[in-house]
């Protein structure tokens, strides 16, 4: 078996996606933390002084699919969640 972990980072505002950022995927676990930075232009942060929130959701899981170049872990037959949780950082003025 072999552990993995899935980061997806989100940013809203209220209820409407303003942008998917994308996600991070690794295998072994999130020993090293994530790092994310957020270019306004790039990936349509909204301007200073707007409300917004970003999401990140983390992933924790083991699978028997090897990491590997496209990796699937869920492809995997014995693919399990080991941890998931969400954090949200709220912007405002």
């Amino acid at each position: 078996m072999v552990t993995g972990t899935k980061c997806e980072a989100k940013i809203y505002q209220g209820d409407r996606l303003v942008s998917d950022v994308g996600s991070s995927l690794q295998g072994g676990l999130a020993d090293g933390g994530y790092n994310q930075t957020f270019q306004r232009a790039l990936y349509g942060v909204p301007k200073a002084g707007e409300n917004y929130a970003i999401v990140i959701e983390l992933m924790m899981f083991e699978t028997d699919e090897p990491a590997q170049h496209f990796w699937s872990p869920a492809s995997g037959t014995k693919y399990k969640m080991l941890y998931e949780q969400s954090f949200r950082l709220t912007v405002s003025k």
